[in-house]
């Protein structure tokens, strides 16, 4: 296995194909032989399927997974690291970082954190950000494992990057399909309804005399994530209410305008509505989206790395990171991209010719100096660059 940087003529690596981070073959002709493209040899190919295929399965089952439970999974597999690697670039897969622990996503409809929006957001359009993340944490711990599961703190920061959510404030509205509800789950909805809260005790008398199971009755109130659970009594005095009553949130109530959050919504919005299948309509309109986010209706701006003022259509929206090689959570951030002049900054930083460390930029040190490019990017090493800029994930920098 190596990068196709290391080995572009495939007439010396017989037998060997380019693979993508999701392990599917790309033709000579489709490969951009970045860091996102792999050559692997035939006998190499089904252990690292075979490793990311568990690597896929684990958030799908926990909701989101650590790092750390990936690498026990794949402790008597060689390749972890490069299963590993797999993971971290996949534009399909979210990494969410709190407390110092690693967690990662996959955001597709086999994730059981997404199936159960699917069933939640039947009963509302909007819910209160802290009561969904609660929920959706307990209901996790319906099934064991003998990993531990995500709480409300990582599922927070999950729904708030997600491009399955529009986050305003507080709230959170799913931009998914919606589910199906059960017979059961529509039995203690139906009862939920007609009161504000109830004990276990009522609820489950109910649902016995209607021929439910216990078993299923346990989990169908306890562990749903249609119903939250005040567990702020003792276990005998917790209440069960409807989670849209008990995570509702009024159109009429004030939100604080956050002009970032707005900018991200549109992009999720846009996300939700398909991506590359709209082609040439579907950049377009992400252009606009980020155009807008950096130049409003100004008509001059500066570029970010030398600073001076330019017409704006002497700026191009720049990604700091390569947009090929973005998740889906980066791809929806607008700090992701910042401005840059026609007149050589662009070239400059999208051929690598320069590069931003720590604030500063940083001339690559392999270029010829007696060339114009060369000195261009001598002259702008060690500058400084704007605060402004330098919001978001630093680590865009550093991958592109």
């Amino acid at each position: 296995m190596g990068s196709t940087s290391l080995a572009r003529d495939l007439k010396r690596c017989n037998g060997y194909e380019i693979y993508d981070t999701s392990l599917n073959k790309v033709t000579r002709s489709e490969a951009e032989f970045d860091t996102n493209t792999f050559l692997i040899g035939p006998d190499v190919i089904s252990k690292l399927k075979s490793g990311l295929k568990k690597a896929r399965t684990l958030p799908g089952q926990l909701g989101l997974s650590k790092f750390e439970y990936l690498r026990s999974e794949l402790s008597n597999n060689k390749y972890a690291d490069n299963i590993f690697e797999f993971v971290d670039k996949s534009s399909n897969a979210i990494k969410v970082k709190v407390n110092n622990d690693n967690w990662y996503i996959y955001e597709n409809r086999d994730n059981t954190l997404i199936n159960y929006c699917e069933k939640i957001f039947t009963l509302t359009q909007k819910l209160n950000i802290d009561v969904l993340a609660s929920t959706l944490s307990n209901s996790l711990r319906r099934r064991s494992k003998k990993f531990d599961y995500p709480d409300a703190e990582v599922i927070t920061k999950w729904i708030e990057l997600s491009k399955w959510f529009r986050v305003t404030g507080k709230s959170a509205e799913f931009l998914g399909d919606k589910g199906e509800l059960t017979e059961l789950e529509t039995s203690v909805v139906n009862y939920l309804l007609k009161v504000e809260s109830s004990l276990y005790p009522p609820i489950k008398e109910r649902l016995l005399a209607s021929g439910y199971k216990k078993p299923a009755v346990d989990k169908a109130i306890t562990t749903s994530p249609l119903v939250f659970v005040d567990k702020s009594g003792s276990r005998k005095t917790f209440n069960y209410s409807l989670i849209s009553k008990a995570g509702a949130v009024s159109d009429e109530s004030p939100q604080i305008s956050d002009r970032y959050q707005d900018f991200k919504n549109k992009l999720k919005t846009l996300f939700s509505q398909g991506t590359d299948v709209l082609g040439e309509s579907f950049s377009r309109r992400e252009q606009y989206i980020l155009r807008k986010w950096l130049f409003d209706d100004n008509t001059s701006s500066y570029c970010a790395i030398c600073g001076e003022n330019f017409s704006a259509s002497a700026l191009v929206t720049a990604h700091k990171k390569k947009r090929s090689l973005c998740n889906e959570s980066e791809r929806v951030d607008p700090y992701v991209v910042f401005p840059l002049c026609v007149f050589g900054c662009d070239y400059l930083y999208e051929s690598g010719a320069i590069k931003i460390k720590a604030g500063k930029v940083v001339a690559c040190t392999d270029r010829k100096s007696n060339t114009q490019d060369a000195i261009r990017a001598k002259e702008l090493s060690r500058r400084q660059i704007d605060e402004e800029w330098l919001k978001g994930d630093l680590s865009y920098f550093e991958d592109n």
